[in-house]
């Protein structure tokens, strides 16, 4: 027998023999960053949101949930994104109702600099579902940007021709491990491979249209000037 396009019923009224006990899941992560940690992220995820906002859905420091019977079974990436749904606003992230993560971004402060820390969080991150893991370090002397790649179920780090550079193995774009003059080394994303087509903060997006914005004003005259 061939059916026609399937759809969700409404629920019906059904009668229980117990009342359910609900599982709570919170939103507050409440987690304490220095500065330096909150401007990298916060930088990130509004060059990442600039850029992908219309193709993927991303989050920032929120709560990421991965069994519904167990809310202690959770992270709170510094930037994570999911491929193939425009952005939107949300307390939680449930797998169960979204889906696993594609990519998440972790820059590390003192609480998970040491390698016992971060294997715990890795090992969180396999079974949440990840499929790429990005490891930012911005103070250690080597090794400051790492990347893990999910492959035959396993979470593997990949090896880097280039300590500064990655490309990403789910978005066309690259990571870019750079210095500011203030902040020191952070990470940012360019467009091509060799890492010199960045995408620009929306502090640099509004000036790149405010320049070009002029140069049409000056052109504009420089025309009107000809014509007498």
């Amino acid at each position: 027998m061939v059916h026609g396009a399937i759809r969700k019923k409404s629920r019906p009224r059904i009668r229980l023999r117990d009342q359910p006990t609900p599982v709570e899941f919170p939103d507050d992560v409440g987690m304490p960053e220095t500065r330096r940690h909150y401007e990298i992220r916060s930088d990130l995820f509004q060059i990442l949101k600039l850029a992908y906002a219309e193709q993927c859905s991303l989050g920032s420091s929120q709560y990421v949930y991965w069994n519904a019977a167990d809310p202690t079974r959770c992270m709170a990436p510094d930037l994570f994104l999911r491929v193939g749904e425009p952005d939107s606003l949300f307390a939680c992230w449930k797998t169960w109702e979204r889906g696993a993560p594609d990519i998440a971004v972790e820059i590390i402060g003192d609480s998970d600099s040491t390698e016992l820390a971060w294997d715990e969080k890795l090992a969180a991150y396999l079974e949440l579902g990840v499929t790429e893991v990005v490891r930012f370090d911005p103070v250690a002397p080597a090794d400051f940007l790492r990347l893990w790649l999910r492959t035959e179920g396993d979470l593997v780090e990949r090896e880097l021709d280039n300590p500064r550079l990655a490309e990403s193995a789910v978005l066309d774009l690259t990571w870019v491990v750079m210095k500011d003059p203030r902040l020191g080394r952070v990470l940012r994303v360019a467009a091509d491979p060799l890492g010199t087509k960045l995408l620009p903060t929306p502090v640099e997006y509004e000036q790149h249209l405010r320049h070009a914005a002029e140069k049409r004003i000056r052109d504009l005259e420089l025309e009107l000037a000809k014509r007498g």
